[in-house]
């Protein structure tokens, strides 16, 4: 598409000659397919999508906004974006098969995109010519600073509003789709917002993968240049309060993962038979019914050594929703040690206790005399899903 002058001829004091159009973004997206489409392959297309949809993950994409950020998940794009980024690192430099299948490979995904969005309904081809052109202006240098973390964290609003878009191209694929069904026509308008979103999804996938360098445009326009300094400046730091709050939130979710639910005990009181307030923790109900610190064995099966005594406790477990609740004396530790004998309902552990189900667990350690214990913990076995702990603590 050509740029001519401003209206009103070119600006004060410039000749018609001297003036140039400001320059565009060196990643370009255009489509030039015809507006009427086949009912039937529209109808057809989710259908029609299945061989392309498992190439596409098979090559590290997908269809959504953060397409591009697969590459750093899976897919065949991860390691050759992977040599591009080391290349870049070790060379300040693309290394120009890495840095074409790339961009090959992108050119492809957003062709497949472009049939799935019904923008056409030619099959788009693995090369050659096509309705949608995409290219990238190969740079003789990259930067090596801005490598995968500098530009993600700039990327990141880009991210935001095109998720947000996203939406709006939903519900034009949508009326597209009924539009086409029943005119054989995409409306005009909806069809150049989704073709502006992929081209604004170019730019951004093509900044963050290090194909270029210049920051893309908070732009759906096909003539927008790079992004200003300034522009670059609020993004990152808006990248980096967004990254803040990520890191708050993961962190947030491993201490409420993570530590321990506690609970005071009146020793003597329990050894009386009053029993504890109840821990719920990781959907098991945990209550100390009972001590006994002086416990003997029947028949004297374990006598203690000398200079030590055993103390003996009853907890009751209450499984409210784990499916299959794995019960084992290694779960309790009476002041960090693991009890002597442990059983569960009369049979020795490990054990099953299923949900919604009550089972009572006796535990006897060995301790010195003289000595009172200050706590009792419980941990949930791996298969409860948490890494939290009933703690009853002593007084």
């Amino acid at each position: 598409m050509a740029v001519g002058p401003p209206p009103g001829g070119p600006p004060s004091g410039a000749t018609a000659t001297a003036w140039e159009p400001p320059p565009r973004y060196p990643v370009t997206l255009e489509f030039t397919g015809p507006e009427r489409l086949s009912r039937l392959s529209t109808f057809f297309r989710l259908i029609l999508m299945v061989p392309l949809l498992i190439f596409a993950a098979i090559l590290g994409g997908s269809f959504t906004s953060f397409s591009f950020l697969a590459g750093a998940g899976g897919g065949l794009i991860s390691f050759i974006l992977l040599v591009h980024w080391i290349t870049v690192l070790v060379r300040g430099r693309p290394v120009g098969w890495a840095w074409g299948t790339i961009v090959g490979m992108q050119r492809f995904i957003l062709r497949s995109m472009s049939y799935f969005f019904l923008l056409t309904d030619r099959y788009p081809p693995f090369e050659g010519d096509w309705y949608m052109q995409y290219d990238v202006e190969k740079p003789a240098r990259i930067r090596r600073r801005q490598l995968f973390f500098w530009k993600t964290i700039a990327s990141m609003p880009h991210f935001i509003v095109l998720s947000m878009l996203w939406f709006g191209v939903a519900v034009c694929e949508v009326f597209g789709w009924f539009a086409v069904i029943f005119t054989g026509k995409f409306p005009r308008g909806m069809r150049n917002f989704v073709i502006d979103w992929m081209r604004w999804y170019a730019r951004v996938g093509a900044y963050w993968m290090s194909l270029r360098d210049e920051f893309p445009p908070y732009s759906l326009s096909a003539t927008a240049g790079p992004g200003s300094r300034r522009s670059l400046l609020i993004s990152a730091f808006i990248g980096l309060g967004v990254l803040a709050a990520i890191i708050g939130i993961i962190v947030a979710i491993v201490v409420s993962a993570v530590g321990s639910v506690s609970a005071d005990v009146n020793y003597r009181t329990l050894a009386q038979g009053t029993q504890s307030p109840t821990i719920d923790v990781s959907n098991v109900k945990v209550t100390l019914l009972s001590a006994d610190d002086d416990y003997a064995f029947p028949g004297s099966l374990y006598v203690p050594d000398p200079g030590t005594r055993f103390v003996s406790f009853t907890v009751r477990l209450r499984n409210e929703k784990i499916a299959d609740l794995d019960v084992d004396g290694r779960d309790f530790h009476l002041d960090g040690e693991r009890p002597l004998f442990a059983s569960l309902q009369g049979s020795p552990p490990p054990r099953t206790l299923f949900a919604a189900r009550t089972g009572e667990v006796l535990l006897v350690f060995e301790i010195t005399k003289g000595t009172t214990p200050k706590e009792l913990t419980y941990r949930p076995s791996p298969s409860s899903g948490s890494l939290k702990k009933a703690k009853f603590v002593f007084h």
